[in-house]
């Protein structure tokens, strides 16, 4: 089973990504944060095998923020970000973060965040950038 945490502040955002995968045997959402301090909150009492990093602005940083502190305390947990404001240099920034996975929000069905899911918990790269 791959244990999901997801990070996102627009809840019902959140609360669709949860019931996407709320009857899938190999996905679970074991945890869900609105605000960073809740998200390492979390993580230091919830298994997780990835985190879902939900950005809804066009600056990245937060998300690199994000992903440093986890693959520092972390290190096998991997990370999907979903967002609408990739860049190239954003992109860059968050692969010298570690992050596994991009997608864009906009465009994220449940198939593909499910294919998403499942490549970067092989241990694969996904990038779901371009539509």
């Amino acid at each position: 089973m791959i244990r999901i945490v997801i990070i996102e502040n627009q809840y019902l955002y959140r609360e669709g990504v949860v019931s996407v995968f709320r009857d899938n045997p190999d996905i679970r959402v074991t945890g869900e944060a609105d605000t960073i301090d809740g998200l390492f909150e979390t993580l230091a009492t919830t298994p997780a095998d990835m985190v879902i990093i939900g950005a809804n602005t066009p600056e990245i940083i937060g998300v690199v923020y994000i992903a440093r502190i986890v693959k520092r305390d972390y290190p096998n947990v991997k990370i999907l970000a979903v967002s609408n404001h990739f860049t190239l240099k954003s992109l860059m920034c968050m692969a010298q973060a570690g992050i596994e996975g991009y997608m864009v929000k906009k465009f994220a069905s449940p198939v593909e965040m499910e294919k998403a899911i499942r490549e970067i918990a092989k241990g694969e790269i996904y990038c779901g950038v371009i539509n």
